[in-house]
């Protein structure tokens, strides 16, 4: 009798322990009500940004680590949203240590109190910034910020242009001038002339970001309509 029940006990902990393992690596779906109603996934990350990552920070994804079953992210490096983001849940996370972070928006971030976010602004990730600027592509403002801290946003879902750059000048960090993009059919890459410099004083911002852009690039260009600029990013280089 006794061996029968070990038996028993044995596959019951077993079981136990699968259970708890697949709890642990599964998505936290539960609703938060510091969300205002608002139900996301949250995933799992290790913080390799070299500092902490302060609550609702923006962070950039380096890649998925399949042994541990979680995110590796560090700070964003670029102006614009030119990489894989998601969005850190509402605590500080020291550098090393374990967070959630989730892909799911609407949902709230952190701002740089340079500007006050208004419903409709463009706001978005900045070099070396954990915070969301103003006049950078990436996300769309829906409301009022809360505690002079965070604020809701949504993926920002203008048309981005993939093109291929064609000029025969290179564009270099923080240039502006007019360039002719070349967009792909399908099949043979056609020509498609945008001008990418305002007249006045707000130039165009072409390349925020560098590297330089030469001839033969593919390139992503968005329109960014509270500062009245397009900014590129090169996709190859």
């Amino acid at each position: 009798m006794g061996s029968y029940f070990e038996q028993q006990i044995g596959q019951l902990r077993r079981e136990l322990t699968r259970l708890r393992s697949g709890i642990a690596h599964a998505p936290d779906v539960r609703p938060n009500p510091s969300r205002a109603g608002l139900q996301q996934r949250w995933f799992p990350y290790a913080n390799g940004s070299g500092e902490t990552i302060p609550a609702w920070s923006c962070v950039r994804i380096t890649n998925w680590d399949q042994q541990n079953k979680r995110f590796n992210v560090a700070k964003p490096d670029v102006t614009g949203r030119f990489f894989p983001a998601a969005f850190s849940y509402g605590r500080d996370v020291a550098d090393t240590k374990f967070g959630r972070l989730t892909f799911d928006l609407p949902t709230w971030a952190a701002y740089d109190s340079a500007a006050t976010p208004a419903i409709g602004q463009r706001w978005g990730p900045d070099d070396d910034a954990f915070d969301l600027v103003k006049f950078s592509p990436g996300f769309v403002v829906l409301g009022d910020p809360v505690d002079d801290e965070r604020v809701l946003v949504d993926w920002e879902r203008d048309l981005m242009i993939l093109g291929q750059y064609q000029d025969t000048g290179t564009v270099a960090q923080d240039a502006s001038g007019n360039v002719d993009v070349y967009y792909y059919s399908g099949t043979t890459w056609t020509s498609a002339s945008l001008v990418l410099m305002q007249a006045g004083s707000e130039a165009a911002v072409l390349n925020p970001n560098g590297p330089d852009i030469t001839k033969g690039n593919r390139i992503a260009i968005e329109w960014e309509p509270n500062g009245k600029k397009f900014l590129a990013g090169p996709l190859e280089c």
